[in-house]
């Protein structure tokens, strides 16, 4: 996706880096069901051990006003991010880390580690704080579990970043004269990249409405969705990836020479050099001042890589 004025487009460029914080989530996510399967492992309906272990680390309002009320913010810090971990069997575990994998790894790529590290932080909190505002206020006793608002936060921070259309190339090297074109070496991953965003967000909401009615059925007051926290959720990932975008992109719209010049540095950066070889070298490239891309450079520092 592009940003900026016509003639004068931003990308954010894709970090090589492995997503090690969505790797870090679905360790998570193995590790809470492994404390809940002390002694079973189900992977459709919950044991009564399973159910005593989610009354104490699933989330309530009631239960969150009196922590609020006794001031046990320990407690409270403690609870909601295992709550976000929390699955009651199997099939849950499988479905919530591939999810989370297929969204979560192109955020983080697009927003570094450090951002993404926060922002799912963020998603273990404050949608929690608009769930227990309403369910205090309506005296809602489910227990609430689950990583569907962390998912809905990654989602709209995903909305920034789609995914690039590609030109096929093939019939240029045909019209160029070339009578039998050569297959060129395939890449095996490229087919990973290659993704229907719009059938996954499908499937992930029959997912959760799946969910939803195997809480009702099967495992009666313990919930994994409620609509204001994944309403808050969404529009929170989508606000802070606006925002980080809007901050990395801003400043480069006022022209070209300048977004040359932080892409050259990037470049030169990353064939392992220093930073102060990296603007001598995009000084000597682009025929500028020293001190001028010093400048340039030190504005983009903490911001997102663009191209």
């Amino acid at each position: 996706m592009t940003y900026g004025r016509s003639g004068n487009d931003v990308q954010i460029d894709t970090q090589g880096a492995i997503p090690i914080v969505s790797m870090m989530m679905i360790f998570g996510f193995v590790v809470a069901y492994a404390f809940m399967s002390t002694n079973k492992i189900e992977l459709w309906e919950p044991h009564a051990l399973a159910q005593r272990w989610m009354d104490n680390n699933s989330f309530t309002a009631i239960s969150m006003q009196q922590w609020i009320v006794a001031q046990q913010w320990e407690k409270i810090f403690g609870q909601l991010p295992m709550a976000t971990m929390a699955a009651f069997a199997g099939f849950q575990v499988i479905g919530n880390s591939y999810f989370l994998w297929f969204f979560g790894s192109k955020v983080e790529q697009k927003m570094g580690a450090g951002r993404y590290f926060l922002l799912c932080l963020a998603a273990m909190y404050i949608p929690y704080v608009a769930l227990w505002y309403e369910g205090y206020r309506t005296v809602d006793a489910n227990h609430y579990y689950g990583p569907c608002f962390l998912i809905l936060t990654i989602l709209g921070a995903y909305f920034l970043f789609p995914e690039p259309k590609e030109i096929n190339t093939k019939w240029f090297k045909q019209s160029r004269g070339e009578i039998f074109v050569r297959d060129q070496q395939k890449d095996f991953t490229k087919k990973y990249e290659k993704r229907n965003v719009k059938l996954y967000i499908l499937l992930f909401a029959m997912y959760e409405v799946g969910l939803y009615f195997y809480s009702i059925k099967i495992t009666a007051g313990y919930l994994t969705f409620h609509w204001l926290p994944a309403l808050t959720g969404l529009i929170m990932g989508y606000l802070v990836a606006g925002f980080l975008v809007w901050s990395a992109t801003g400043s480069l719209q006022d022209g070209a020479i300048k977004l040359m010049c932080i892409r050259k540095y990037n470049q030169i950066l990353k064939l392992d050099v220093g930073h102060d070889v990296a603007i001598r070298g995009t000084s000597m490239a682009l025929g500028l001042p020293e001190e001028r891309v010093k400048e340039w450079v030190s504005q983009q520092k903490g911001k997102m890589s663009v191209k």
